[in-house]
C-alpha cells in the first residue's frame, strides 16, 4: 500500500514490536556531539596534567635514545613498563570514557533500547548494489550539514585568530610554558564554541530522526482496524460467544423452573419464577425469568411440573426489571411476594413447591 495512505500515528503495540525487533531511533550527530563534549570536559580537567606527563615522558624517551644502554630483553621490558605503559593507560582511559559516553547517549536517544536481534547476521545487507543505492539518500543530509558547518568552523577560527593576533605575535618572545598556556587557552575557547555548535546540531538531528522514525512506523486506517480486531477480538466471534453464553444461561435457567415455589406472570409477556425455603434465613430468590417466548416456555414447564402460576402484572414487571436470576428479591418487594407465598402455603395445606419442607 502506498505510503500516502499511512496517515495514522503508530500504535503502542507497533512501537513495542519495533523495539523488540531492535528498531530504535539513532542520531549519529547527537552521539558525536556527546562524545565531543566529553572530550572537551576531559581536556579542561586533565589537559594540563596530560601535557606535563607527555613532556616528562618525551624527555625520558629522548634521554634513553641518547644513552649508552644496550637493548636486550630486560632493558626492553623495563622500557615498556616504565615509559610506554604509563603513557598508554591515560589514552586507554580516554578511549574507554568516550566509548561509554557514546553508549549512554545511544541509550538516551533510544530510551534504553537494547536488543540482541541486531547482532544476528543479515546476509541481505551484504549486497553491495543495495548499499550503493542507499548511499546518496543516507549521505545527502550529512554532506549538506558538513557543507554548512565547514564555513562556520573556518569563520570561528578566523575570528579566534584575529582576536588573539597580538598574543600569537608575542609567542616567540615568551617562554615555552607561557606560550603553551596561550595556545591552550585559545584551543579551549575554540573547543567551547565548537561544543555549543555540535550540541545544537545534535539536538536538531535527534528531533529529525525521531520525526523520521515516527513517520516510518505510521499506519494505515486498515492496519489500525486489523490491530484493533486482533487485540480486542473479532466482533463476529465475540457476538457468537455472547450468543452461546446467553443460550447456556437460558438452558441452565430453564432447569431451575421445576424447583420454583411459584411463577408470577403478566399474564403473557413476563414470567418470573421465585423459590423460597421454608424456615430459611434468606429472602425468596428469582431462579428464572423471561419475556415473550421465554416467558411462555417458563409457563409451559411450570404447568408440566404442577408449579403454581400467579397472575400479578405489576409485581411480574417489577421483579423482571429489578432482580437478576440467582439474586434475592429487594426489600421493597418483600410484602407483595410474602402475600403470594402465604396464600399458596394455605391453599396447599402447609407446604410450598420447591421447598425442602414440602
Amino acid at each position: 500500500m502506498a505510503d500516502d495512505n499511512r496517515t495514522e500515528k503508530p500504535s503502542p503495540r507497533k512501537l513495542s514490536k519495533a523495539r523488540e525487533e531492535g528498531n530504535y531511533v539513532v542520531s549519529k550527530e547527537f552521539i558525536a556531539a556527546v562524545q565531543f563534549t566529553t572530550f572537551f570536559i576531559m581536556v579542561l580537567q586533565f589537559g594540563d596534567r596530560f601535557g606535563t606527563s607527555c613532556q616528562v615522558h618525551l624527555t625520558r624517551w629522548i634521554g634513553f635514545a641518547f644513552s649508552s644502554t644496550e637493548l636486550h630483553r630486560e632493558s626492553l621490558h623495563q622500557l615498556f613498563t616504565t615509559l610506554l605503559v604509563p603513557q598508554l593507560l591515560p589514552i586507554f582511559g580516554i578511549g574507554l570514557t568516550l566509548t561509554g559516553s557514546a553508549v549512554l547517549a545511544q541509550l538516551l536517544v533510544s530510551r534504553l533500547g537494547i536488543s540482541a536481534k541486531k547482532l544476528t547476521p543479515q546476509f541481505n545487507r551484504l549486497n553491495p548494489l543495495s548499499r550503493l543505492k542507499e548511499l546518496p539518500k543516507q549521505n545527502l543530509v550529512t554532506a549538506g550539514l558538513a557543507a554548512l558547518l565547514l564555513p562556520v568552523f573556518l569563520w570561528t577560527v578566523y575570528l579566534l585568530v584575529a582576536a588573539n593576533a597580538t598574543k600569537l605575535l608575542s609567542l616567540p618572545g615568551r617562554s615555552t610554558a607561557a606560550g603553551a598556556n596561550v595556545v591552550f587557552g585559545m584551543i579551549s575557547d575554540l573547543l567551547y564554541k565548537a561544543t555549543v555548535v555540535f550540541l545544537l546540531v545534535g539536538a536538531v538531528d535527534w528531533y529529525r530522526q525521531q520525526s523520521r522514525y515516527t513517520k516510518q512506523l505510521k499506519m494505515t486506517k486498515q492496519e489500525v482496524k486489523d490491530e484493533h480486531k486482533e487485540s480486542e477480538g473479532n466482533p463476529q466471534l465475540k457476538a457468537k460467544l455472547r450468543k452461546m453464553q446467553r443460550e447456556n444461561s437460558r438452558r441452565q435457567m430453564i432447569t431451575n423452573v421445576p424447583k420454583a415455589s411459584a411463577i408470577i406472570v403478566n399474564p403473557t409477556h413476563y414470567s418470573v419464577a421465585i423459590r423460597y425455603e421454608l424456615g430459611g434465613a434468606g429472602a425468596p430468590k428469582v431462579v428464572a425469568k423471561g419475556k415473550n417466548y421465554l416467558a411462555r416456555r417458563i409457563r409451559e414447564i411450570a404447568t408440566a411440573n404442577e408449579i403454581p402460576i400467579v397472575e400479578n402484572p405489576p409485581l411480574a414487571r417489577a421483579l423482571y426489571a429489578a432482580v437478576d436470576v440467582g439474586q434475592e428479591i429487594p426489600p421493597h418487594l418483600y410484602r407483595a411476594v410474602a402475600e403470594i407465598l402465604a396464600y399458596l402455603y394455605r391453599i396447599m395445606g402447609g407446604r410450598l413447591p420447591g421447598s425442602r419442607n414440602a
